[in-house]
């Protein structure tokens, strides 16, 4: 008797095994009915043959609807042990493949599991999902040409199972193969009745391949339809301000107001409008309607508005019109923090900081404990050059966080610019301790070393700023104005030049125009005799902007003076006291006309 091959279909297993016993007996039945030339041996011999095989058939389903029944309840290793003796019994039996390779795959036996899917779409290619189930795994597999064909094989079996789409218009995207992607998802529209929400998913597969006039006819029946959504109306806008036709643009919008009469961004879309238009005066007055008259809330109008100009309008809107729509915030949500801190913040972008201030400050009465706006205070004072306003800010700061890193961070440079020697050396060496101790903040502590070591000198502990100087050189982190400043603070003094002139020649080698530097190389050289090789670094030093600097102007007339140049000495003296020199000591020096020990 031929061996016929059966094909299983798992979803009707429990109804099979009863028919089953029938056919069987109706089988037996009809064989035993049957006569013929054959001796009664021979149609022993065959019955016997054909009577096994229909008895292995049968326990194989009965084994099958127990796995079945066992990966229902989650037993998947009984599971997995029926459905072996399912294969066992029929290895036709398609079902027991497909039922092993899905146990294959939750076990994470991804090469078992294909192995059985391939066998199973083999056995029986007409069932979806065997396909269907050999594409999950190949798509897991990201064997993404193998997963397409398996969809594909899947949709082919059952067009109208809009559930086996799903995963192949992800592959297709993925892969950016829109025509496919448009074949098989306009199928997906037309089964959902031209659902609104579908033809916006079709016409962004249009714009994607580059078909902006078909999306656009499909989105203009999407914005048709009774209740169509919010992204028909997006997409549909952004497609005619692109094409510049702005006047249908302005027309949407209004028929989206007319559709969807409590959406609160249409003052937003009508600003995009103006910006293609570059039309900022419409654009401005819009953005203050929707501060105004928008059902929005305040915080997420702020930060709208926020990302909306930094992102869109950086490089193209006055600074004037900012302001216009700062104040509008402001005004509006005088006491809320966000819109206040917001309003700071666009200020600050656009370059008025002294309304920036004005707003963050404002902000601040309304809420104390918020970190980054203290800090955005201090920053400004500290790039105006503020420092007295800037300490003020860090010491309230400090009362509400206490040794936090960048406040004393701050606290030490406006301290340092003011000589307040002992307040920068307080704050910096707290925060050297913070850093030592948490590992945090160590981009730090190199500014921090130098400014406390520059303290330290001028309150006359050279010990302790050396100390900090030579540690930095241990530790390779003193930079060319640690060694400058070294090498000039032992000149100074007139100590270790030989170890000076090595470290300005190393700064200048790194910065070799730095008119500080140069000055200062020249001023180790004066204080090692060397007049005349002095006197042309300084020279160099004012040639770079060192005309600029008090000390070096100072400096020169002193070598001058040195050199027997006594007039030309009082000369860049009183040029070094209109630069704002040491008034007493140049004054005398004026006076005398003599050198001075300063």
């Amino acid at each position: 008797m031929e061996k016929k091959f059966r094909k299983v279909d798992i979803g009707s297993l429990f109804g099979h095994g009863i028919r089953f016993l029938l056919i069987a007996t109706f089988v037996g039945g009809l064989l035993g009915s049957c006569g013929g030339g054959k001796s009664a041996q021979q149609f022993t011999v065959s019955y016997n043959k054909a009577d096994q095989e229909e008895r292995d058939s049968f326990m194989s389903r009965r084994f099958l609807i127990e796995a079945v029944k066992d990966y229902s309840l989650e037993q998947y290793k009984e599971s997995y042990y029926n459905a072996k003796r399912a294969l066992d019994k029929d290895p036709y039996n398609s079902g027991a493949m497909y039922l092993l390779s899905k146990l294959y795959f939750g076990a994470g036996r991804i090469d078992d599991a294909l192995e059985y899917a391939v066998k199973a779409v083999k056995t029986d290619s007409t069932n979806k999902w065997y396909w269907q189930n050999l594409g999950m795994i190949c798509m897991h597999m990201e064997k993404y040409n193998c997963a397409i064909g398996a969809f594909e094989k899947a949709i082919a079996l059952d067009p109208n199972d809009i559930y086996l789409y799903e995963p192949l218009l992800q592959l297709l995207q993925s892969k950016e193969d829109w025509t496919k992607a448009i074949k098989y998802y306009s199928r997906v529209v037309k089964w959902r009745g031209e659902d609104p929400e579908a033809l916006v998913q079709l016409a962004r597969l249009y714009y994607l391949s580059g078909n902006k006039d078909s999306a656009m006819i499909v989105l203009k029946e999407a914005v048709e339809k009774p209740h169509p959504p919010d992204d028909a109306f997006k997409l549909l806008l952004d497609l005619l301000i692109k094409d510049k036709q702005y006047g249908e643009a302005r027309q949407l919008i209004k028929q989206w107001g007319e559709k969807n009469p409590d959406y609160p961004y249409l003052y937003l879309h009508l600003a995009e409008i103006y910006r293609h238009q570059e039309k900022y005066d419409s654009l401005t007055v819009t953005l203050i309607k929707y501060i105004n008259e928008s059902s929005s809330e305040a915080d997420e109008k702020a930060t709208f508005i926020f990302k909306y100009l930094n992102d869109n309008l950086k490089e193209s809107l006055d600074t004037g019109y900012v302001i216009q729509i700062s104040e509008a915030l402001a005004e509006k949500y005088g006491d809320k923090f966000m819109p206040l801190a917001v309003a700071g913040d666009l200020l600050n972008l656009w370059g008025a900081d002294s309304l920036a201030l004005l707003m963050y400050k404002k902000a601040l009465k309304v809420n104390d404990v918020q970190l980054p706006l203290w800090q955005q205070i201090i920053t400004i004072h500290l790039d105006r050059k503020e420092y007295d306003s800037a300490r003020h800010y860090v010491e309230r700061a400090l009362e509400l966080f206490p040794d936090q890193p960048m406040l004393l961070w701050f606290g030490t440079f406006a301290c340092y610019n003011l000589k307040d020697y002992i307040c920068a050396v307080t704050h910096g060496e707290n925060l050297l301790d913070i850093i030592r101790l948490t590992g945090e903040f160590r981009q730090l502590r190199q500014p921090v070393m130098q400014i406390v070591a520059d303290s330290y000198y001028w309150l006359g502990n050279y010990e302790k700023s050396d100390s900090l100087f030579e540690l930095m050189l241990k530790e390779g982190i003193a930079d060319a104005v640690a060694m400058n400043n070294y090498a000039y603070y032992l000149s100074l003094r007139s100590q270790n030049l030989d170890k000076a002139l090595q470290l300005i020649k190393k700064a200048i080698k790194e910065d070799p125009d730095n008119p500080s530097f140069l000055d200062t190389y020249g001023w180790v050289l004066y204080k090692m005799g060397k007049i005349k090789e002095a006197k042309k670094w300084i020279e160099k030093s004012l040639a770079n902007g060192g005309d600029q600097s008090a000390e070096v102007l100072e400096h020169y007339g002193d070598i001058l003076f040195r050199l027997g140049d006594v007039d030309g000495a009082v000369q860049y003296w009183q040029k070094a006291l209109e630069k704002g020199g040491d008034k007493e000591r140049l004054e005398r020096k004026i006076q005398e006309r003599k050198l001075i020990d300063q």
